[in-house]
């Protein structure tokens, strides 16, 4: 597991400085971030199940939030849509990323959780 932290701990730090050229980016990068510290602490065995859940939560309640534009790319568009160039005319680009980015993170997050829980398990 400590390998798997730690690789997502990587993920989470260069999906953070991706966002550095996003037009919000402090939003993006303290949300990825958050998720690359929480990996980092849970290579060391450390789990602080409040931050996780509180975080998986704001994570869920994002993707949702930006799902219509996953939805529109999905029923409108080519998948492929999602690798081109954002436009003001074109937004379910950015939002779709955005969902699919803040799914990956609740993920990781759940992951986490499902860690803490076991391991609190097997102590207690």
């Amino acid at each position: 597991m400590k390998i798997a932290n730690i690789i997502l701990a990587v993920i989470f730090v260069l999906f953070a400085v991706v966002q550095l050229n996003d037009p919000d980016p402090l939003l993006w990068v303290a949300i990825y971030g958050l998720v690359a510290l929480i990996s980092a602490f849970a290579a060391l065995k450390k789990f602080n199940t409040t931050v996780i859940l509180i975080s998986m939560a704001l994570c869920l309640l994002g993707s949702v939030y930006y799902f219509p534009g996953l939805i529109e790319l999905f029923q409108e568009h080519e998948v492929a849509d999602l690798t081109r160039k954002m436009k003001a005319d074109k937004p379910f680009i950015e939002e779709s990323r955005e969902s699919l980015g803040l799914l990956i993170a609740f993920l990781a997050l759940a992951f986490h959780y499902y860690q803490a829980k076991r391991i609190k398990k097997r102590a207690g």
